[in-house]
């Protein structure tokens, strides 16, 4: 984070979130997911648990982060966070044409990934992941249980075989992976949602 790359990057992602009217409680749930999701997630379907070192130290990554993002009040303790995540959620997840939008869009980019003919039936995985609130907050219909029962027992069953996979000669870096979503590569100050009018921002959407 205190590389120049690092640094270019927090004051793009500053720029962008500063031009709209963000609580403190909004910028610190969407916090919260990039800290919890990745642990429920690896709880359920995960070939061996987070230590407990690994848990802290996502929670410290994140935190600093916030940080930078001038974010306040950040539980200093993952439990601490989680109780307040749900609570946040229980209070204010509700459909709105907005969830939708993003959601859509977010599902497609994914589904993109992957030949035509697969991307009903990975749409459908997708969808049979995510817990019913927020289904019901995007507006989507809920999957058939039993095809809700088959991914998660397909995963379960990853999880069991991995352990006796032949250990990974070289690490797998997210940052050397290709980046799909920009293949040809990109700058940082022509990330997101740039300003209207602007000339890198038509350039972007054309790419």
């Amino acid at each position: 984070m205190d590389s120049e790359r690092g640094r270019e990057a927090n004051r793009r992602m500053n720029q962008m979130h500063g031009r709209f009217d963000i609580s403190n409680d909004d910028y610190l749930y969407v916090l919260s997911t990039f800290v919890l999701v990745p642990g429920r997630w690896n709880d359920m379907f995960g070939w061996r648990p987070y230590s407990k070192k690994e848990r802290r130290a996502g929670l410290n990554y994140w935190r600093e982060l916030g940080t930078r993002m001038n974010i306040g009040e950040i539980p200093n303790d993952v439990d601490e966070l989680d109780r307040w995540s749900r609570a946040y959620e229980k209070t204010n997840s509700r459909f709105a044409e907005s969830n939708r939008h993003v959601a859509d869009d977010t599902l497609n980019l994914f589904c993109s990934w992957y030949p035509g003919l697969l991307r009903p039936v990975v749409r459908l995985g997708v969808l049979s992941l995510l817990e019913d609130y927020l289904l019901d907050a995007f507006g989507y219909k809920h999957p058939p249980r039993w095809f809700r029962g088959l991914v998660e027992l397909s995963l379960r069953i990853r999880a069991r075989v991995i352990p006796f996979l032949p250990r990974r000669r070289h690490p797998r870096l997210v940052t050397k992976e290709r980046m799909r979503s920009y293949p040809l590569g990109y700058a940082i100050e022509e990330l997101g949602v740039l300003e209207r009018g602007s000339a890198k921002g038509s350039a972007a959407a054309t790419e």
